[in-house]
């Protein structure tokens, strides 16, 4: 065997076992929990590859990076009736602080922002909380209904697209 056939196969072998610990470290962040952040006048959001969302108690919008010159797509759901009162509180608070840095005035920055794996929603209807979670790959919430109470009153008005 000649050395530089020798080289190809180990150079072979080293690219394979790259693009394989490349595809797991992919899997591992799709995985990872979404993480909220408080934003200004009591909303919370979201980043991750390609997408950003951001919560009110009674809002949530989506919106998806371009793929090219077009304008991004966005969609909100909206809950008809939720309570005005209502307000949102991070939950499952995960490690780490976050800055953001935007702009060379420091008056824009955030620094030490904490970050949580759940927003939830309470009290958004008499006895009814809505709590969001989910992955780099899939939002979800779920309607926590205390006993007594009327999940009726949960009315979604159609998610608009902008």
């Amino acid at each position: 065997m000649t050395g530089s056939f020798r080289t190809h196969i180990v150079a072979a072998a080293l690219v394979a076992a790259s693009t394989a610990a490349t595809a797991d470290v992919v899997d591992l962040w799709s995985h990872l929990p979404l993480r909220f952040e408080p934003g200004p006048a009591a909303t919370y959001r979201a980043r991750g590859a390609g997408f950003s969302l951001s919560l009110t108690p009674a809002t949530a919008t989506l919106r998806l990076a371009a793929k090219s010159e077009i304008e991004p797509t966005v969609q909100t759901m909206t809950l008809a009736g939720a309570s005005k009162s209502a307000r949102l509180e991070g939950i499952a608070k995960l490690a780490g602080l976050t800055n953001h840095y935007a702009g060379t005035d420091p008056e824009g920055w955030t620094t030490d922002t904490p970050g949580f794996a759940r927003v939830r929603a309470k009290d958004l209807y008499p006895g009814i909380d809505l709590v969001y979670h989910g992955d780099q790959q899939r939002l979800e919430y779920d309607f926590v209904v205390a006993p007594g109470a009327e999940p009726s009153r949960i009315q979604m008005a159609q998610a608009r697209s902008l």
